[in-house]
């Protein structure tokens, strides 16, 4: 099962297909905050997903700690990408859609403050073609303010604009180590399908996840994939 925010925003998805892009994945980790929580289990989530991709002949751009740091990001790291992982803390704001955001490495040299707000990811350069799938494997990364006839405008929204195809976001506070286990198993899905899809690789995540001790719909059901 896959959704859309609205008709329109489905239609500009699909009007945006181009070639197919290059094996690349960006896994993206903090792990450590100066302000949140620090999130252990990212850093085995990535390294896992990596050496996944890796055995496929994937390339791998893999950033942790420090070197997952907003002006990196900002700088074209991004570009040519056919994944985007990030792994980290998200921030919604209902009232203040501009102030929503992602959280990143703080105290670079450049003097960014860690913080990816909805008005960067708009300007995010992901190359002419754009990414396939953007995972942001967070906290209510699906969330943000209703918009009659658009649906919700938040942090999807701008990787839309910023020439995401699909994303992969959570609808509330989910659970460290349950994600990783759900996350690797979702890539271990995709990468392992003969006709790969993302769609059926969630679904079929969930069945594994619930399978290894997290049968609760807290530890998986938060995840939804959204777009063309």
């Amino acid at each position: 099962m896959s959704y859309a925010y609205s008709a329109t925003l489905y239609t500009q998805l699909i009007q945006k297909q181009g070639a197919a892009l290059p094996l690349r994945i960006l896994l993206c980790a903090p792990v450590k905050f100066e302000a949140a929580t620090e999130l252990r289990a990212t850093l085995e989530e990535v390294n896992l997903i990596a050496n996944l991709c890796a055995s496929k002949s994937w390339e791998v751009n893999k950033l942790t700690y420090q070197q997952a740091n907003e002006s990196l990001i900002k700088s074209g790291a991004l570009k040519n990408m056919k994944i985007l992982h990030f792994a980290t803390h998200g921030r919604i704001d209902e009232n203040t859609p501009e102030l929503s955001r992602i959280y990143l490495a703080a105290h670079t040299p450049s003097g960014e403050d860690g913080l990816l707000y909805n008005g960067e990811i708009f300007n995010l350069d992901l190359g002419e073609a754009g990414a396939e799938l953007a995972t942001l494997s967070a906290c209510q990364t699906g969330m943000g303010a209703f918009s009659r006839g658009e649906g919700i405008m938040g942090i999807t929204r701008a990787f839309f604009y910023a020439g995401v195809k699909k994303l992969l976001v959570s609808l509330w506070s989910v659970h460290d180590e349950a994600t990783a286990v759900m996350m690797t198993e979702f890539y271990q899905a995709y990468l392992n399908s003969e006709k790969p899809d993302y769609a059926t690789a969630l679904h079929e995540a969930k069945r594994r996840t619930i399978a290894r001790g997290y049968a609760p719909p807290y530890f998986w059901a938060a995840f939804i994939l959204i777009g063309e």
